[in-house]
């Protein structure tokens, strides 16, 4: 029978073993929890149970973010050009995409996914040559390379060898569809199959207990987790081939695996990812300015600046390397478009070239133009915006969110222009919410110098600029005058030191904030410590902490 005349119900019905799984999965949300058998949900994550007076985490079960889902289909398929595939827009759960808590799936969602798999089964079975693992000469040869394929495929699908059950139940569901329809049918709905499978969409991690009562994950579980955080792809031959050996059952075999993924270009991408969630680049995107009161905006300049913080934001991690590079570097990646915006001589072109700016004016990342303007509103800067992104994302110490039915649109000039830090100190300094913004503006009023595009001025509305500051509720608390100088105390602060760890912990386990405790991130602070603050050491320390290969805390 022709495929195109396979009518979607005896697809679906033909991959009847797991597709029910499936849709259970997904409709439940696969976002329950993952305990032993005296775990009844009961308490807070992580909390001891009756039974469970070790505490242990009870794992949401996470589904493939949208690019993890995308670059897995295509190493999956690395002979086949693949379709453009996508999925609803995913959100965003304390900064990060990938917390399985954000993750509950949709109509859209479960349609979209059966869409992605018919239209790559399709190709595949266009140029099986490309896609199996064995020659059908003969009608003789379907079956058993049929059943190769599901070996073979399944294993890299599932990213584990297949166990009996789910081979017997794809093989059988292969034959009645091959009798039924023929080969290239059969082929198809197998993929599909596998395509839309828990098992391939969810990153399932159970572990096996151990004397103690935690849960060591098994060797092909620390190869997904190793590989969809630092690749955010599926694992290599290589990865899976070291789970086979047991190198993964050791910390010293998953230093090793981390040390060569983190040497794989792959790397790149899934930094650039933790990277632009973590600092929220996605706020560059699309930026609009007045051209009157901010001439040297054009149209080309928001896409100028993201791109430009995303290249400083890699070379920080790779060229450089320390953490304190991300608070002391003061260089650019300047174009001609962006040279005025960044107080620096026009390099020639549109290319964009790393330039050396003012270390008076720019100190790291919390003082580069992209976030300057991010954090910002289009015709004012946002005091309350830069304070609260710097205490959130570098000292995870964000203040409360502001109370219901609070205006939070800036304050308007009035008939006598007023800088931004009087009109913001004028509302903010009364009633209720003083307590609150002494603390906000104490960091926020620190980036005066830098206008709603993040351009250094020394006047906002005709006035001096006062960029006085205050940090309070820090381990490195006390005034400072300007940026440059708050940026040089979050330099030698433990506490970012630890917060930065946390963020990047937070995301290879993709855990919110209240999920992941002091006993989780201690040791993998105190290895940052140790290594010298090295950010692709971090990475390491976090992959070989007990928190990512195993799924337990203890309280």
């Amino acid at each position: 029978m022709n495929v195109k005349k396979l009518q979607k119900g005896d697809r679906m019905g033909a991959a009847k073993g797991i597709a029910p799984l499936l849709v259970s999965c997904l409709v439940a949300g696969c976002i329950g929890t993952i305990g032993d058998g005296d775990d009844q949900g009961a308490g807070q994550p992580g909390s001891p149970r009756p039974g469970n007076p070790q505490g242990v985490l009870a794992v949401p079960i996470a589904r493939l973010t949208t690019e993890q889902y995308q670059r897995t289909l295509r190493d999956l398929f690395p002979g086949l050009t693949l379709p453009v595939v996508n999925l609803p827009q995913e959100a965003v759960v304390g900064g990060f995409l990938n917390n399985a808590r954000g993750q509950a799936p949709s109509p859209t969602l479960i349609e979209q996914l059966q869409e992605n798999a018919s239209a790559i089964a399709a190709l595949a079975v266009a140029s099986p040559t490309k896609v199996l693992p064995c020659t059908v000469a003969a009608p003789t040869d379907e079956v058993p390379c049929g059943h190769k394929f599901i070996e073979t495929f399944g294993k890299r699908a599932f990213r584990r060898p297949l166990a009996p059950e789910e081979r017997d139940r794809l093989e059988a569901n292969f034959d009645a569809s091959r009798a039924s329809y023929g080969f290239p049918v059969a082929l198809r709905m197998a993929i599909e199959t596998m395509l839309q499978a828990p098992q391939f969409l969810y990153l399932v991690e159970v572990g096996e207990i151990e004397p103690d009562g935690r849960y060591r994950l098994g060797p092909y579980e620390i190869a997904s987790r190793i590989s969809y955080f630092i690749w955010n792809t599926m694992p290599d031959d290589a990865l899976i081939a070291d789970a086979e050996a047991k190198k993964l059952d050791t910390a010293a075999g998953v230093d090793a695996a981390a040390r060569r993924l983190l040497a794989d270009p792959r790397a790149h991408e899934a930094v650039a990812t933790f990277q632009e969630q973590w600092l929220r680049l996605g706020k560059i995107d699309s930026l609009s300015r007045n051209t009157t009161s901010f001439p040297w905006w054009n149209d080309g300049s928001s896409a100028d600046l993201l791109s430009s913080t995303r290249t400083y934001v890699d070379y920080l991690f790779w060229e450089r390397g320390k953490l304190g590079d991300y608070f002391t570097d003061s260089n650019g990646f300047v174009n001609d478009n962006l040279a005025k915006l960044f107080g620096a001589a026009a390099p020639g072109g549109t290319k964009q070239t790393r330039v050396p700016l003012d270390p008076t004016q720019r100190s790291g990342i919390i003082t580069y133009p992209g976030l300057m303007a991010a954090f910002a509103h289009s015709l004012d800067d946002s005091p309350v915006q830069r304070g609260v992104f710097v205490l959130d994302r570098f000292l995870c110490a964000p203040p409360d969110p502001p109370p219901p039915n609070v205006n939070q649109s800036p304050p308007a000039q009035g008939p006598t222009p007023k800088t931004t830090r009087d009109r913001f100190a004028q509302t903010h300094e009364q009633g209720s919410c003083a307590n609150c913004h002494k603390y906000i503006d104490g960091v926020g009023f620190g980036f005066e110098h830098y206008d709603a595009t993040g351009a250094w001025r020394t006047t906002d509305s005709g006035q001096p600029v006062n960029a006085s500051g205050e940090l309070t509720r820090t381990d490195v608390d006390g005034p400072f005058n300007g940026a440059t100088e708050l940026a040089k105390k979050l330099a030698t602060s433990r506490q970012v030191q630890t917060c930065v760890a946390r963020q990047w912990l937070r995301y290879s386990l993709g855990l919110d904030t209240i999920e992941i405790n002091d006993a989780m991130t201690k040791p993998v602070a105190q290895a940052f410590v140790d290594r010298g603050l090295d950010v692709r050491e971090l990475v390491v320390a976090v992959a070989t902490s007990d928190a990512f290969r195993y799924r337990v805390r203890t309280q």
